[in-house]
């Protein structure tokens, strides 16, 4: 009879645990799509006040290669009037602190960055961008990103 009760508890015990295990990746997940969407929008507020060219310039890296993209981007440059080359080179600098841009639209890009190196929310944050399409932009420069590790 001792056994059977200690059996119970440890059983009670260990649903418990595993239940809210379940919970807490479930909740993992669901936070890691919150802020992925929270930065999407931010992605897609920044770049959709940057040039246009800068906009096709990352879809041409993904296309085309950096070479390729480069070369379109500088023709683009040379074609263009004198205020639209300074707004692509302004532009192009702000890229360079995407981080300090992300901060500025009061987006928490510092805590996706923590989330996303963990490699079980890697999927979550894969998947998410992979299907929302509201996040074609974030997911350009995540996968960007990532080609180089």
């Amino acid at each position: 009879m001792m056994y059977q009760k200690i059996s119970l508890w440890v059983l009670a015990a260990l649903f418990y645990l595993t239940s809210g295990l379940t919970v807490q990746a479930q909740t993992t997940k669901a936070q890691a799509e919150r802020m992925t969407a929270d930065i999407c929008d931010c992605v897609n507020t920044f770049i959709g006040s940057l040039d246009p060219s800068i906009k096709q310039f990352m879809f041409d890296i993904r296309d085309y290669g950096n070479e390729t993209a480069q070369s379109k981007l500088e023709a683009a440059v040379m074609t263009a009037s004198e205020t639209k080359q300074m707004r692509i080179i302004e532009d192009l600098q702000r890229m360079e602190d995407f981080e300090g841009e992300m901060a500025k639209l009061g987006c928490d890009f510092e805590a996706f960055h923590a989330i996303e190196n963990d490699p079980g929310v890697t999927e979550h944050i894969t998947n998410y961008l992979s299907n929302a399409s509201k996040c074609e932009l974030t997911h350009l420069l995540f996968m960007l990103g990532n080609a180089g590790h």
